[in-house]
């Protein structure tokens, strides 16, 4: 902790896991309470370490400039607000276009999104417009892992998952126009 001002000085605090872990005595999570940093922070200091040639001397200074920016999101942004989670899983779909808009809960997130311009409606599926494309790729620039498709049961990627499903058993795509199922997925 940053002396007497009551701040965390993340940059001290990654010197002093970096100094636990060349001691090598400790585990993860004693490295993690005994510098204050959370295990994920430990994990990507110890790879920096083995495999980025960083020491306990050079200390912060010593890691890469994209171990630095992981430490710093892990600590300080582990999940992102709501609203930039709801962008950022937008731009995942591609829903950028009326065409491409895909079905969301509509929560008190969407709404401000909606409000602000940042996200619009078509029917009841919601697309990124105006200034949200630009802000969900920030988003995903500091949260990766939510570009990821997810099969979930708000997205284009539902449509993705049963169309490779479909290909997989060598059955036509499933028909989605008029709400109809073919293929693997009727019933």
């Amino acid at each position: 902790m940053g002396g007497g001002s009551g701040r965390f000085d993340l940059s001290a605090a990654c010197g002093r896991a970096m100094r636990l872990l060349a001691g090598g005595t400790h585990t993860r999570e004693g490295v993690s309470a005994g510098a204050g940093v959370s295990v994920q922070t430990v994990d990507l200091i110890a790879d920096a370490m083995s495999r980025h040639g960083a020491t306990a001397d050079g200390g912060w200074e010593s890691l890469p400039d994209a171990v630095r920016f992981s430490a710093i999101k892990s600590e300080c942004y582990p999940v992102p607000p709501r609203r930039a989670w709801i962008m950022a899983r937008l731009m995942a779909e591609g829903a950028t276009t009326p065409d491409a808009a895909v079905d969301m809960p509509v929560d008190r997130a969407m709404r401000e999104l909606v409000g602000a311009g940042h996200v619009r409606r078509s029917g009841n599926r919601f697309y990124l417009a105006g200034i949200g494309p630009s802000l969900a790729q920030g988003v995903l620039s500091m949260h990766p892992e939510h570009g990821r498709p997810a099969f979930s049961r708000y997205g284009g990627t539902r449509r993705l998952a049963r169309r490779l499903v479909g290909e997989a058993a060598g059955l036509p795509p499933p028909s989605t126009a008029a709400g109809g199922r073919r293929g693997a997925h009727a019933r």
